[in-house]
């Protein structure tokens, strides 16, 4: 009996033992979490977990990618917050409602775009790009094939009247049709030959130009091909312009009479208060104008004649690629350099000598070409100077570098294409 109760004994004393847990040990390398600490047991809980309170350390962890809004990280515990920008602050990239460029850089001034879309002008024969560093519009005039034009080869014309685009002058935007001869046809002075008959030449043709309705002309009108009023002499503001500035205080201001014209001097007459235009016959400087019997000596408005005269000293301009400086340096035929096809395989140093009677003189280097026959290759061209800009240039030299200039690439063009170009394509 005794023995049965002690094996009993035995048995409750080892199941209670089981079920007891173990008390945890500071020193035994195990950090117990439910009872040890950093603080209670650095021996064994060696590593002090600290969580940071903070959102933000600075404000470029606080960005949302809105220019709109302000990102700042501030406070304690340090937190972000994106404030709508409502101020006109200069150089935050944000212009608000009610700011303008006056009283914040960031907002566009006027004439100024944001993307193209701000540079609609309507044109469909343009294409329209916001230049992104100075934030202007360039409106660039498409090309002919751009245009859903072709070009009309010798023999051929057009049906509708030509339009320009940046690569052809002459762009038919319908097909073009064998056209009839001209040959020992013989016109009027007023009249021209086309497609086989005598036709009358359009206003410019015949050394006019036509009138606005506020405008009068001072010679005589003679017709034309566009239009029956065509102005033989100069169109002017009419007498009956009022330079009145106030309906109610007589109040004359010569700055309304102005008809844009710097060989003009446009007076507001104080008694009756209308505009006299009379032409500027003073060799003065700053003027704008260079008037017959003017030079360069009593008029600095007047170009000197560097063609003839040995003793006039004009500087060359280097318009290296600017694209603007050279349209600008065309217009005037002015001596100056620029290389073409930086952005290419092809380089070409372009040089305008100057003007030769009524045509720009403009010398062409090849000096970097992957193909050796054409690399120190040049040619000349004496292109016409009347409306001579960067994009005339372009397609006068697409049409008549062949038949028109001269020199080593020319020779070495005729070569490799007997039969001629079209749209710059040998045949």
């Amino acid at each position: 009996m005794r023995k049965a109760l002690f094996a009993l004994l035995m048995v409750v004393i080892l199941f209670a033992g089981c079920n007891q847990a173990e008390i945890p040990v500071c020193g035994d390398d195990v950090c117990d979490e439910s009872s040890e600490t950093y603080d209670s047991c650095p021996s064994d809980c060696n590593s002090q977990i600290i969580e940071n309170p903070n959102e933000c350390e600075s404000n470029l962890d606080c960005n949302d990618n809105l220019s709109s809004t302000e990102d700042i990280c501030s406070g304690s515990p340090k937190a972000c917050s994106n404030n709508q920008i409502t101020g006109c602050v200069n150089g935050d990239n944000y212009c608000p409602a009610g700011c303008n460029n006056s009283s914040d850089s960031d907002c566009l001034a006027f004439g100024q775009c944001q993307t193209s879309l701000d540079c609609d002008d309507s044109n469909d024969a343009t294409k329209d790009i916001c230049n992104g560093k100075t934030k202007t519009c360039l409106h660039i005039l498409k090309t002919c094939s751009e245009l859903g034009g072709d070009f009309c080869i010798p023999g051929q014309t057009c049906p509708e009247e030509y339009v320009p685009s940046s690569d052809l002058p002459t762009c038919c935007l319908v097909s073009c049709v064998e056209e009839a001869s001209c040959v020992n046809i013989s016109c009027p002075d007023d009249q021209k030959c086309a497609n086989g008959s005598c036709v009358l030449k359009n206003c410019t043709e015949i050394g006019g130009e036509v009138c606005s309705d506020s405008e009068d002309c001072t010679g005589s009108y003679s017709n034309a091909f566009d239009t029956s009023y065509c102005c033989i002499g100069n169109c002017l503001p009419k007498s009956t312009v009022s330079c009145r500035s106030d309906s109610k205080y007589i109040i004359y201001d010569s700055r309304l009479c102005d008809d844009g014209d710097p060989c003009t001097i446009d007076i507001c007459d104080a008694t009756t208060l209308e505009c006299v235009i009379t032409e500027n016959t003073q060799c003065i400087s700053g003027d704008g104008c260079c008037p017959s019997g003017c030079d360069d000596q009593n008029d600095r408005d007047c170009e000197c004649d560097y063609q003839n005269d040995k003793d006039c000293e004009v500087p060359i301009i280097d318009c290296a690629d600017d694209a603007f400086c050279w349209d600008d340096v065309l217009k005037t035929c002015h001596p100056a350099t620029t290389i073409t096809g930086i952005a290419s395989m092809r380089e070409t140093l372009v040089t305008i000598n100057g003007v030769v009677g009524d045509s720009c003189h403009i010398h062409h280097l090849r000096t970097i070409d992957p193909d050796p026959n054409w690399e120190g290759t040049y040619y000349e061209c004496y292109i016409p100077r009347e409306g001579l800009d960067r994009d005339f240039y372009r397609a006068w030299v697409a049409v008549h570098i062949l038949d028109s200039c001269t020199g080593t690439l020319v020779d070495e063009l005729k070569s490799r294409c007997p039969k001629g170009l079209v749209d710059g394509r040998c045949v």
